[in-house]
């Protein structure tokens, strides 16, 4: 496995102002550029600066595409921007309290070009976009899954709360299957599939026998003919069906390997009796990866013939990698240790690299946005 070093970790961030509770950002990837639309809101002057800027990986440059700035009164108090890609379009949503606007890319003939944006009106359908999280395409259908957990254009939503199941947390579409996994506060996760012409059916329930300490599964990523996720308890607040709860139990994480007969191992977990007998980690390694820190997982992403896994520990910010799904190795931190805290909003696998955006706070307690590239 190659080693990942300093000389291939490049921090990418535009210069831009420090974030703050009246600013918000969204970043996305369309064809072969990298889009960045942020939204910053000065309350007392009641004006706001709208920008959406580009980065050439070949030029290593950014460019602003997009600036305007808004002044008006208004009793509102919301500030939002969202990227979406769609159709063969890129959407962006930017939201303040002097009002909201929605900017779209224009026809290119040359899809290597970067888009030109320009301000329109959008249908009801594209605008739900920025309702959802999640989606994806299967038998000639498109599946959205929302905020809050409700798969659109599909019943499993209404199967599914038949189980004690609160919500959907993650969708995906493996070997002509589509797998929902959900969060369960009574049981433990359960992850559910259904084929073209195929009933829906359990693949994993009672949070693989780990029960309520794996309530929730975080990501479900196809990585080497076999789909792997990271499964624990929510963070604290996060949105419940039936309260907003604050919960005490460490978020100590395990990954599990799923198998396109609906046979599973655990990679890093707690060994334990099954129904399909003693299951102990592949890997040698327990529940967090050994971290009795309590690590929080902030990301799983299969990239090059590897997959990462990004995790917050005391520390700040640690990546692991795999090429086998069961060898793990730790990467460097190098810049990442800079850092009093960390949380990772968001990463992209392309052509240029894995893509990660980070909010990042320094010992002062100034918050800034942060864009690493990984080659």
């Amino acid at each position: 496995m190659a080693l990942i070093t300093a000389s291939n970790l490049i921090n990418i961030t535009p210069e831009i102002n420090a974030l703050t509770e009246n600013s918000s950002y969204a970043v996305g990837i369309f064809k072969y550029y990298l889009y960045l639309a942020i939204i910053y809101y000065d309350p007392e002057k009641r004006q706001d600066l709208r920008r959406v800027l580009c980065y050439n990986f070949l030029d290593k440059t950014w460019e602003t595409l997009y600036r305007e700035s808004l002044t008006n009164e208004s009793q509102l108090n919301f500030i939002s921007s969202k990227i979406r890609v769609f159709n063969d379009n890129i959407y962006i949503l930017l939201e303040s309290p002097l009002g909201w606007q929605t900017l779209r890319s224009e026809f290119r003939e040359n899809s290597r070009e970067k888009v030109k944006l320009v301000a329109t009106t959008l249908s009801p359908e594209i605008l739900n976009l920025f309702s959802y999280r999640q989606w994806l395409s299967f038998e000639d259908n498109l599946y959205f899954l929302d905020e809050k957990g409700n798969l659109i254009n599909s019943d499993l939503t209404a199967n599914l709360s038949e189980f004690d199941n609160e919500i959907i947390s993650e969708i995906a579409v493996f070997k002509n299957y589509l797998y929902g996994a959900t969060v369960n506060l009574e049981r433990g996760f359960q992850i559910w599939k259904k084929g073209n012409q195929a009933p829906l059916e359990p693949v994993i329930t009672n949070g693989a026998y780990r029960y309520t300490l794996n309530e929730k599964v975080f990501s479900l990523v196809d990585f080497q003919d076999c789909l792997y996720f990271v499964t624990g308890v929510r963070e604290v607040g996060e949105y419940s069906k039936k309260t907003w709860g604050i919960f005490s139990t460490p978020n100590d994480f395990e990954i599990i390997r799923l198998y396109p007969d609906n046979d599973w191992d655990i990679i890093a977990g707690t060994p334990r009796f099954t129904p399909q007998g003693l299951k102990v980690p592949l890997s040698g390694m327990g529940p967090g990866l050994d971290d009795l820190s309590h690590p929080q997982f902030q990301f799983l992403k299969a990239h090059n013939n590897a997959l990462f896994l990004g995790i917050k520990t005391a520390e700040g910010l640690q990546l692991w990698v795999t090429e086998n799904g069961i060898d793990w190795m730790t990467i460097p931190e190098y810049e990442f240790s800079n850092f009093y805290q960390v949380e990772v909003d968001s990463v992209f696998s392309i052509v240029w690299g894995l893509i990660l955006v980070l909010k990042v706070t320094d010992l002062s307690g100034v918050k800034t946005l942060q864009i690493y590239q990984i080659k």
